[in-house]
């Protein structure tokens, strides 16, 4: 079993898809004046997702390296917005330099381009998020792997970008189920109240809370829900993020610099944050909300959905001055993902199909007892009666032996009466005389 959940884990155990939905500046001109900004939120983009993994290398004590890039293919079918379509979006590239810039206008703050661009043309090609893609070269992540002998520790965090995980930071986070991905690991029990998977697409640990049982295709399930407090979604202050939350990626040149800042999608955990300086946001739980189901048996999730937003800071700055300083949103990503056809076999196998084995046994164990209970019922209804005791036998056993049947006289007998014939003979008695 052990063997297969890896090699699940290795190929596809999830079908998944990234949608990007995209806020256009309505108001680019009068936002550089120093109006709020307002947005209208475009999209969403949809792409079938993968995580390729490759250059698997085993270490000592059963330590294996990996390189796992995501790939996105746009799919026309899935969408209802053109790649090609135009929107208004701030220069964050531009924003992150205008300090070394001497001839910088306020002008440029807002850049005019297409999806398809802002994308990177991602059709069959890797995607690094936009705004992640200068910082983030192909990493190298660890996972711990036993082979066949036991999977506790099946994708369970080792060790990423070279750095090694402290005893500390492994106790960060007590009664947690900690992973190198959201995908599969060790196997779950109640008092695990945290979900803690590393995500290298943002380049930190992302941690999930319980919030429920569930059960799927009659299966009973975990439900995890996002934590906007311990990711650091509210302050959205990402340097003391990255020191109390997720240390071992601190030193990583992957990490996103100022000005990145991620949230939920508009701001759904920070309603204040957006309404000062935005206007066209609207939080709802429903549909900003991220949450992870696991099958805790097997360690597989069977349904996920992370949302995100990239926001870019804007400090107060001569190169814009008359632009309100805050973190203003730029788009927000929906990763979701259901179980492959490999992984429902899996399930199928491994775990449905022997429970409903033995309830079948103990269906039919059921149906054999109450045929026999009803089989003697209707057997003495019909033959009718108890039988005696062995108490009543022995006792009239002892009534009848204590009776002295020489004693009885005849006066004790009852008389019978005569037969009609011989009444009609005078004298005539029933005893004879001896």
């Amino acid at each position: 079993m052990n063997s297969q959940l890896f090699k699940l884990w290795k190929d596809k155990p999830l079908v998944m898809y990234r949608a990007v939905k995209i806020f256009n500046i309505t108001n680019a001109e009068d936002f550089v004046l120093g109006s709020k900004m307002a947005v209208k939120e475009i999209g969403p983009v949809t792409y079938e997702m993968e995580w390729h993994k490759s250059k698997f290398f085993w270490k000592d004590e059963g330590i294996l390296a990996y390189r796992r890039d995501t790939v996105l293919k746009f799919v026309p079918e899935l969408n209802w917005v053109d790649e090609n379509e135009e929107f208004y979006t701030l220069n964050s590239t531009l924003i992150q330099n205008a300090d070394n810039l001497n001839d910088f206008k306020e002008n440029q703050l807002i850049i005019k381009t297409t999806i398809k661009k802002y994308m990177q043309d991602t059709v069959d090609k890797s995607l690094n998020l936009p705004l992640l893609r200068g910082d983030c070269p192909k990493e190298e992540f660890t996972i711990h792997y036993r082979g066949e002998e036991s999977n506790e520790n099946l994708n369970f965090i080792q060790g990423s970008y070279g750095n090694a995980t402290s005893a500390n930071e492994t106790n960060e986070i007590s009664n947690a189920a900690t992973r190198n991905s959201l995908d599969i690991g060790p196997p779950m029990d109640k008092k695990e109240v945290r979900f803690k998977y590393l995500e290298p697409d943002l380049c930190q640990c992302m941690v999930f809370i319980q919030a429920d049982f569930v059960e799927v295709d009659g299966v009973k399930n975990i439900r995890f829900e996002v934590a906007p407090v311990v990711n650091g979604f509210n302050e959205l202050d990402r340097s003391e993020f990255f020191q109390k939350s997720c240390r071992m990626l601190s030193n990583s040149g992957c990490c996103p610099t100022f000005p990145v800042v991620l949230s939920l999608p508009h701001f759904y955990s920070s309603p204040d944050i957006s309404n000062s300086v935005v206007f066209g946001l609207h939080p709802n739980e429903s549909i900003h909300n991220s949450f992870i189901i696991v099958e805790p048996t097997t360690g597989l999730t069977t349904s996920f959905v992370m949302r995100y937003q990239f926001n870019v800071k804007l400090a107060p700055s001569k190169n814009w001055g008359h632009v309100r300083a805050g973190t203003y949103p730029l788009y927000w990503v929906e990763d979701s993902g259901t179980p492959s056809e490999e992984t429902n076999w899996y399930l199928f196998f491994f775990l449905k199909l022997p429970s409903f084995v033995l309830y079948c046994i103990v269906v039919w164990i059921s149906i054999y007892v109450c045929i026999g209970v009803l089989v003697y019922n209707f057997a003495e209804y019909c033959y009718g009666g108890s039988s005696p005791t062995m108490e009543e036998i022995e006792s009239l056993i002892e009534s009848t032996e204590s009776r002295d049947y020489r004693s009885i006289n005849e006066s004790e007998l009852p008389e019978k009466e005569s037969p009609p014939l011989l009444k009609a003979f005078p004298g005539y008695s029933r005893y004879v005389e001896t």
